[in-house]
């Protein structure tokens, strides 16, 4: 009880920077399920679009879900088209030169899935050697897989995760490496030709700390979304959102 009214008594003091405008506007992907998606009624869903409406709701303000590309997501916060980014953005040290970073929300490693009716063994470079290899634009799955494989594969940039998953069904590429958690519950429960392959990738210089929400440089809002992800965690309301798209704790490591 003592924990959870000092948060609230931490999150009361930090709203006192979140900006006076009347709505906060929250850029959101919309192509990434189950962390976001357009369902059939043309609504953003999923995880994080019910994530941003918790927070909003724990920093007392009104927001709007925009949704955005991801390779448009910082482009269009440092030019003010959105306030905060919450779209699945790892937190990395290439990005923090641009935009500051909450604490984490939550974390998953990377992997490979490809067609199991195409054996293949994933242990080092040479497994890819020749492949074409599917990644989203704007993503460290893109970075990694420029850094790592770019001099021996055919390594090919998608504007979202469902492009890549659609030529890798069809045969066009042999690979694609994007979060596990999207791969499997986005795709892989729905499509048994689909399988992982390979190990789990985590390696921070290129996968971050963790998953945060993007803020232009210096703004104070970060504090209150601190505060916010910290209230939620502890009554309970962010794993009442968690446990209706995952089957474990996608927060991962304390």
């Amino acid at each position: 009880m003592k924990k959870n009214m000092l948060i609230a008594a931490i999150l009361a003091t930090m709203l006192n920077n979140v900006s006076a405008q009347t709505i906060l506007k929250i850029g959101v992907e919309g192509a990434y399920p189950p962390f976001s998606y357009i369902s059939a009624q043309g609504k953003v869903e999923g995880f994080e679009p019910e994530l941003a409406l918790l927070f909003c709701e724990k920093m007392q303000v009104t927001c709007e879900l925009v949704q955005t590309d991801f390779d448009a997501l910082i482009p269009s916060l440092n030019s003010k088209k959105i306030d905060v980014v919450i779209a699945s953005m790892s937190v990395t040290d290439e990005r923090k030169k641009a935009i500051d970073f909450s604490d984490k929300y939550y974390n998953s490693p990377a992997k490979f899935v490809h067609l199991n009716s195409m054996p293949m063994v994933i242990i080092d470079k040479n497994d890819v050697k020749g492949k074409a290899i599917g990644v989203q634009s704007g993503t460290i799955h893109e970075t990694f897989a420029q850094d790592n494989y770019a001099a021996i594969a055919d390594v090919k940039s998608y504007r979202s995760l469902d492009e890549a998953m659609s030529d890798l069904s069809s045969g066009r590429i042999q690979l694609v490496f994007a979060d596990s958690v999207a791969l499997d519950d986005g795709y892989m429960k729905k499509d048994p030709a689909l399988a992982f392959i390979g190990p789990d990738f985590v390696d921070p210089k290129w996968f971050g700390a963790g998953i945060g929400a993007g803020v232009r440089k210096g703004d104070k809002i970060v504090d209150a979304l601190n505060a916010a992800i910290k209230a939620s965690r502890s009554d309970g309301s962010y794993q009442n959102i968690a446990k209706k798209y995952f089957e474990f704790d996608v927060f991962g490591d304390k």
